[in-house]
């Protein structure tokens, strides 16, 4: 049950304790503090975006490129291009192959190649299958 004088208490040792603590403790009781004041951790308001920043060429290597950053996220592509032959039995059929690529700089998770290796297969042919889909 609700205690209002717990919860008081709890919110008075938040004050008295490093907030990074108190959130990784008691991340219920730290946030349900921000959302009383219609406020999100970061001083937002609940319906207030992140500011994004897009910066198009990005990448010196591709022939188009571009990064965006919201908040602390950031995702940057690139785009290259080749000319292929044409297969034999369908000369004038285009095609569009993806490639993915998740260097450990994205995250800690791609620092073991075998695992990285799967996902970036899957995510490669996945894309290349969608690009390719005539409807």
């Amino acid at each position: 049950p609700w205690d209002p004088l717990l919860e008081s208490l709890s919110w008075q040792a938040c004050r008295r304790m490093d907030a990074a603590l108190f959130q990784k403790f008691n991340p219920e009781e730290y946030y349900r503090h921000f959302l009383a004041d219609g406020l999100r951790p970061d001083g937002r308001g609940l319906r207030d975006c992140r500011t994004a920043e897009l910066r198009r060429g990005a990448l010196g290597s591709a022939f188009g490129s571009a990064s965006v950053r919201l908040g602390q996220s950031a995702v940057l592509a690139g785009v290259r291009a080749e000319l292929v032959e044409a297969i034999q039995d369908q000369p004038a059929l285009g095609r569009i192959e993806a490639s993915v690529e998740l260097p450990a700089l994205c995250s800690a998770a791609f620092r073991d190649k075998q695992r990285t290796l799967g996902v970036t297969t899957y995510l490669s042919t996945t894309l290349t299958e969608v690009l390719n889909t005539q409807k």
